[in-house]
């Protein structure tokens, strides 16, 4: 009678462990299957994030330089978390956007001067090309994630834009 209550036992556990492991297993694929189909979302919304930050700064700066007569440097004043003082020297073009003062274009100092972070998005190095678009007759800095995604600058005349390729369309 024993034996027969003990190997009974055995079978209840045995079942109630294959169920929360069953159970288990369906949570975690589940998870595994929102998480995989959200990722393109979560990038799209990070390069959206990161955009605005760069066009923010971007006119922040075009804005300090109308109001301070058109210098070739902008300065913009702002504090630390401990309340000092942070002057922060920003080279801007003729029109006053962000720009560097050669005569080529550098979209890595461009990059370090609007965002001041290292090219780096979701543990992914962005890549940075300056292009030359004949047909707009302008200059323009592409910041590009290996996915295809990227935002671009155009010194000329401020604009930002952002090209995510994993827009769903449909």
């Amino acid at each position: 009678m024993v034996g027969d209550l003990a190997s009974q036992k055995k079978e209840t556990w045995l079942a109630e462990f294959m169920i929360i492991i069953t159970v288990l297993g369906i949570l975690i694929a589940s998870f595994i299957t929102y998480f995989s189909g959200s990722e393109e979302e979560f990038n799209s919304a990070g390069l959206q994030r990161m955009a605005s930050s760069f066009s923010s700064k971007v006119n922040v700066v075009h804005s300090q330089w109308l109001m301070d007569n058109q210098p070739n440097i902008v300065e913009l004043q702002t504090t630390d978390v401990d309340g000092n003082a942070i002057v922060e020297a920003i080279n801007v073009n003729r029109k006053g956007w962000i720009d560097t003062q050669t005569t080529t274009i550098d979209c890595f100092k461009i990059w370090q001067q609007a965002m001041d972070t290292p090219l780096n998005f979701m543990n992914e190095t962005i890549a940075v090309v300056a292009l030359n678009l004949r047909e707009q007759n302008k200059q323009v800095c592409r910041y590009s994630l290996p996915n295809g995604s990227y935002l671009e600058y155009s010194p000329k005349n401020g604009q930002v834009i952002v090209n995510t390729a994993f827009t769903n369309n449909g």
